[in-house]
């Protein structure tokens, strides 16, 4: 009978011996990977927010969608594990957002009043709900999003029609402002369309 009990609290001792030794695996793969690994998403949160705050100053953007794009960073590992390898997508993320987002402070210097605008449909382009923040938004969405403000900055610093609209209609409302745009763009094309006509010899760069 004693030697049954003794196997018993054998048994209930090494149960806890071993539950204590998982505990501290798991503590100890926590410490040398898992909070090294947070400690990293933190200090990438803290730029990314460094490279939306001068967007704001130059009223780019506003308390609204400033935290609508920190949410791009905010809420990376919503449906993604936190390891290694997406530590290193979300680094590639944030250079992405860097680069184009200096583009956006240069031309905001020339076109304060159309940069806003054009940043907006980027703005809305970022999802409201967390669920959305998936890899496909990562990998497919936010690239595509990328590529479209930059085309647009690109076409809004090179178009010199733009100086010209400035001009005529800083106190229009934004449905004559359209207006005035598209018939600046048939002016442009039906001029150099007379230009090959008169020329068909000289090369005419099209600069729509």
């Amino acid at each position: 009978m004693v030697f049954v009990i003794l196997c018993i609290l054998s048994v209930i001792f090494l149960f806890f011996i071993t539950i204590t030794l998982l505990k501290m695996r798991e503590t100890w793969i926590y410490e040398t990977t898992r909070k090294p690994l947070s400690q990293k998403y933190r200090d990438i949160q803290g730029e990314f927010r460094g490279l939306i705050s001068p967007l704001e100053r130059d009223n780019i953007i506003n308390g609204t969608t400033k935290q609508r794009l920190t949410t791009i960073a905010t809420n990376f590992f919503v449906f993604q594990p936190l390891n290694e390898d997406n530590i290193t997508r979300l680094v590639l993320v944030a250079d992405s957002c860097k680069g184009i987002f200096e583009q956006c402070l240069q031309v905001n210097s020339e076109y304060p009043d159309q940069l806003p605008e054009v940043f907006q449909r980027f703005i809305d382009s970022i999802p409201i709900s967390a669920r959305d923040f998936d890899a496909d938004f990562y990998d497919y969405v936010l690239p595509d999003a990328f590529e479209a403000l930059s085309f647009s900055i690109q076409t809004l610093s090179k178009n010199p029609l733009y100086e010209e609209i400035n001009e005529k209609v800083d106190d229009e409302d934004n449905e004559e402002f359209d207006i005035f745009k598209e018939q600046a763009r048939k002016e442009k094309q039906e001029q150099l369309l007379k230009s090959k006509t008169q020329n068909p010899n000289k090369k005419v760069n099209n600069e729509n």
